[in-house]
Parts: structure tokens; C-alpha cells; sequence
């Protein structure tokens, strides 16, 4: 009986231990757990204690020349110039026009559905969610004649996307604007914001779209088209249509399974990044 009392506690404690590849993350922020005790841990919270950094996500291309422009708030931008023409390379933050009256924040899903005037917020109402996602805004803001971007810039037209994707498309490998304006990695590996699979992108133009949510119109966030994070990203032009009746703003979309550029048009009340571009 006291052999088989010490085997029940031998294999009770080695039950107890678990593996820790160093592949494998175990919710480790930033950092994958590294093999220690012959790699055997008592818990996932103990392998967690052991690990290591890894290299922050890559948002920019390295291997091109940024610049620099400020908003009214005193926002830096990163900004690149792609066939001749200078775009920013990150989302709008701004919570004010260029002649620095304010733009409303509206939090309530009703106030946000029925605004008539220019509207930002974060998605999910989270602060947290513009350190890489930035503000969205109602097109409302975008339209306002007191500029929503810097002064000397505009929110881009429609025929300036499709510019931007002619020019992007001629480049091998050819036909893979979105591919070429989306910042590269997934956040499976740890490398960047994209879920998977991103295949293919390159960040080739400097652009480094992230994926940053939508906020519909009836005021509720969603990810467009996916359900998990880090699926697609949309941004506003500043050109409008009727829509069966309905004034609605055109916008572009990037996805992680796509690797063309997508055009769609969103009601006036939708919430979406920005970009800006300066003016010639």
C-alpha cells in the first residue's frame, strides 16, 4: 500500500508541472516564455514570470524617410510622400478643427446615431484604443468647412485614393495596392496589429494602415467584416453620394485577406479613422 501511496503522490506532482516551449505564448505581454527548469513550470502563471521581451510591432516602413507635421493641438504626425504627393502616415487624433474650436466628443450609442453636427470618439469608447487606432470621426467632421485636418491639408478625395491605388498597382507585385499600404506582421507572432494571415503586405508605400474598427450608425463599434481583432481598417474621403436617397460618404477599406484596396460608402453618422494629405 506504500508503494502505491507514493506513486499516487509522484504522478499527482508531476501533474502538476507543465511544458513551456518557447514558441508557445502564455498571455506574456510582449514576450514568448523561455525554457527553465528542464522547461517544466508548476503553472502557466510561474512560466509567465519567465519571460522575454520581444521586438515591439513594426507600424512604419524602416526602410523609407519620414516627415514630420503637427495638428492644431500640437498632435506629430509621421508623413511620407508617395509619387510626388505627401500623405500622412498615421491616423488623425485631433479632438479640434484647424481653427481650434472643438469637435464634439459624443460617448451616448443615441446622441452618436442622431448627431447632425461633426463627432469623434475612440472605439469602444476606449482611451486605450488611440495610442495605435487613433479617433474616429462622423463625416460630419470631415465635411466641416473649418478643416478637420492641419492647416495646409485636406482630407483626401476619393479620385485622390484611387490615384494613390492606380499609381500603387503599376508596382510589383502588381495589382496589390492594399498590400503595398498596410503595415506589415499580425499579432498572432507578435510583430504587428494584423490578424492573420496579412500575407503579403509590405507597407511598400510608407502608408502603414492599421486595422482600426468602425463605429456604425446607430452608434454601436463593430470590426468591419471579421469578428476578432485586428481584421480590417477603414478611412473616410471627403466625397459624398446619394444612396437610394441617402447622402452617404465614400471611404476605403484595407482587410488582412485582401491584398487590393476596397471602396464603399458609408452613412453620414458612421464613425472611421482619417488620413490627410497636403495640399498642392
Amino acid at each position: 500500500m506504500k508503494n502505491i501511496f507514493f506513486l499516487s503522490i509522484s504522478m499527482i506532482s508531476l501533474s502538476l508541472f507543465v511544458s513551456c516551449n518557447k514558441n508557445e505564448r502564455y498571455n506574456c505581454m510582449n514576450g514568448n516564455c523561455i525554457e527553465s527548469k528542464n522547461g517544466k513550470f508548476r503553472s502557466l502563471s510561474e512560466c509567465e514570470e519567465f519571460c522575454i521581451p520581444t521586438a515591439d510591432p513594426v507600424i512604419f516602413n524602416p526602410d523609407l524617410v519620414y516627415g514630420e507635421v503637427s495638428d492644431v493641438e500640437g498632435n506629430v504626425y509621421k508623413t511620407i510622400s508617395i509619387n510626388g504627393e505627401l500623405w500622412m502616415a498615421e491616423d488623425l487624433k485631433t479632438s479640434r478643427y484647424s481653427n481650434g474650436d472643438t469637435i464634439n466628443h459624443v460617448i451616448d450609442e443615441y446622441e452618436w446615431s442622431v448627431s447632425a453636427e461633426g463627432a469623434w470618439c475612440y472605439f469602444a469608447n476606449d482611451v486605450n484604443n488611440g495610442v495605435t487606432k487613433s479617433k474616429l470621426y462622423n463625416w460630419h467632421a470631415v465635411n466641416d468647412s473649418r478643416n478637420i485636418c492641419p492647416e495646409g491639408w485636406h482630407v483626401p478625395t476619393l479620385s485622390e485614393y484611387e490615384e494613390l491605388e492606380s499609381y500603387l498597382d503599376t508596382i510589383k507585385p502588381i495589382n496589390e495596392a492594399g498590400n503595398k499600404m498596410k503595415s506589415t506582421g499580425t499579432l498572432n507572432l507578435g510583430s504587428g496589429y494584423w490578424a492573420d494571415p496579412n500575407e503579403g503586405a509590405s507597407n511598400y508605400s510608407g502608408f502603414s494602415g492599421l486595422p482600426n474598427g468602425l463605429r456604425n450608425r446607430e452608434g454601436s463599434f463593430v470590426r468591419i467584416g471579421l469578428t476578432h481583432p485586428g481584421g480590417s481598417g477603414s478611412w473616410w474621403t471627403s466625397t459624398d453620394i446619394n444612396s437610394f436617397g441617402n447622402l452617404n460618404g465614400f471611404s476605403i477599406l484595407l482587410t488582412t485577406h485582401n491584398k487590393t484596396l476596397i471602396y464603399q460608402d458609408r452613412r453620414q453618422t458612421s464613425g472611421q479613422c482619417v488620413r490627410c494629405k497636403q495640399d498642392n
